[in-house]
């Protein structure tokens, strides 16, 4: 029987590398200043994962408590046990180090700036000329 902290460290880690790409792609969107769309799709999914993984550690959490209350019944050494703990320290950093990274005062700022320069100016725009002149007269202004 396989060890059930095995399956989901392996789930663990491919969720982790899902989450290094997501993450890089919104770092690109974010420092290009593209606040569109895929930003605000990349921002949920990056988010939903994240969340997903610390479920996923705070299992593995759940497993060592229990194993470290009797070693010989699950034939665990205490070296394995210590291995394990600092996978979870690990996958938890990484997490957390791109949690505080999307909810930084220095991200927000970015966002927020890169929002201002999409909202519309003050200037008439194109769309508001088309309104206010009539089919006809459009056509000679263009």
């Amino acid at each position: 029987m396989n060890d059930p902290f095995d399956i989901v460290r392996a789930d663990v880690e491919q969720s982790l590398g899902g989450i290094t790409q997501l993450h890089q792609r919104w770092q690109h969107l974010l420092q290009e200043g593209t606040i569109n769309d895929e930003f605000q799709w990349t921002e949920r999914e990056l988010k939903s994962a994240l969340k997903s993984i610390i479920w996923d550690v705070q299992d593995l959490e759940d497993t060592i408590r229990v194993v470290e209350k009797d070693l010989a019944r699950f034939h665990i050494s205490e070296s394995d046990l210590h291995q394990r703990k600092d996978f979870i320290r690990d996958a938890r950093n990484q997490v957390e180090q791109v949690q505080a990274e999307l909810s930084s005062p220095a991200t927000k700022n970015k966002v927020a700036a890169a929002q201002r320069k999409v909202r519309p100016s003050s200037c008439p725009s194109l769309t508001r000329i088309c309104v206010q002149m009539s089919l006809p007269s459009l056509f000679a202004f263009l």
